[in-house]
């Protein structure tokens, strides 16, 4: 729905004043674990929503773990009341016009908002 460097514009202003400034929102083009080298990473941290994000996580970390074995993976597990949450459902819902407010923050809503609109007047 949105280019690279909108999403990075609203993650970096989603984060603006967390952790005073000491989170990095960066792009790259690479091997995750390439990437993680390069910031002298010692850990991954992913989010899992459900069993099945684990299967895919889990196998995914195997490899990464064959490319660096220096380098953990942490798995953070979401809440329960956000696990049956995903993109492609919060978008369909935007698309077809339903409220989106539970499920993002209302700079994000305005901004799926005004996309759409700029698609239909496309």
């Amino acid at each position: 729905m949105f280019s690279l460097s909108e999403r990075l514009a609203m993650v970096k202003r989603e984060i603006a004043g967390l952790a005073n400034g000491k989170i990095q929102v960066v792009e790259f083009n690479s091997l995750l674990m390439d990437f993680a080298e390069s910031q002298n990473a010692s850990m991954i941290i992913r989010g899992l929503r459900a069993v099945a994000d684990f299967e895919y996580e889990f196998q995914m970390a195997g490899m990464n773990q064959q490319l660096n074995d220096d380098i953990e993976t942490v798995f953070l597990m979401a809440d329960v009341s956000l696990q049956p949450i995903a993109s492609r459902l919060v978008k369909e819902i935007a698309r077809y016009g339903g409220s989106i407010d539970k499920f993002v923050t209302p700079a994000v809503a305005a901004d799926v908002k005004r996309h759409l609109e700029g698609e239909a007047g496309a």
